[in-house]
């Protein structure tokens, strides 16, 4: 399997999942695929036009009952046979930098006014969620605690960084060019504010929310509250 048919596989996978849990094991249909793994929202987003929230990122609700999810998270979901935890430090590869892949996901999050929240998979690997730390802090003070023997986490600054890097197509049929050849068009996204992110196994994650239900309800009502990418207004003075 391909690593593009390898990726599409995975977010089916993850939306029957998702569906799975949050409906307790009635429906594997709430979620499933944006249009184009949200390239479409992309290029609707560059031609001027304008977006539902659902349009952007990995996942939409395709029943009414996925909505509240979807109200409170933008989702990204990222499956390749190595992901470069360097790229923290130093972005040389932004195609597989989980630091570009959680910059594109804030940027989602930031569009669609949502909390970010990536899913990231290697070969023989286990499903990571990744979001920021003071949505678990939120959870936990409600009661609804994330318990786990193992989490990764990092801070980063709120700085310019690569979210992406695409080659052009050249040739004979426009077939994209390999890495290395012309010149890359990179897509660059400026960190909001400073992000300190969170990386425990799905699986545990989705083990701690018994009601999940109660917990997105929660969430949609105090979204004021939560970790949504936001830019401070600079041109307002001091109070």
């Amino acid at each position: 399997m391909g690593g593009s048919s390898k990726g599409s596989q995975f977010e089916r996978d993850l939306c029957r999942t998702l569906s799975l849990h949050f409906s307790n094991g009635t429906a594997d249909d709430w979620f499933w695929r944006t249009s184009g793994s949200g390239s479409r929202a992309t290029n609707l987003s560059a031609s001027g036009k304008d977006l539902t929230k659902y349009q952007v990122g990995d996942m939409a609700p395709i029943r009414p009952e996925g909505v509240p999810l979807c109200d409170v998270f933008s989702f990204e979901f990222k499956f390749y046979s190595g992901i470069d935890l360097h790229g923290v430090f130093h972005s040389v590869a932004p195609e597989r930098s989980l630091l570009s892949f959680w910059a594109k996901c804030v940027r989602d999050a930031e569009a669609s006014e949502r909390v970010p929240a990536m899913v990231t998979k290697v070969n023989n690997g286990v499903p990571i969620l990744w979001v920021p730390v003071r949505l678990l802090s939120i959870l936990s003070q409600a009661g609804y605690h994330v318990s786990c023997n193992r989490a990764l986490q990092f801070w980063f600054p709120a700085c310019e960084v690569v979210a992406k890097r695409t080659y052009k197509r050249l040739g004979k049929g426009r077939k994209k060019a390999k890495k290395g050849k012309g010149t890359p068009r990179k897509e660059m996204y400026t960190f909001p504010e400073p992000q300190h992110v969170v990386g425990i196994e799905l699986d545990t994650v989705l083990s701690c929310f018994k009601e999940p239900a109660g917990m997105v309800e929660f969430l949609r009502e105090r979204l004021s509250e939560l970790p949504v990418p936001k830019r401070k207004d600079c041109t307002s003075g001091p109070a």
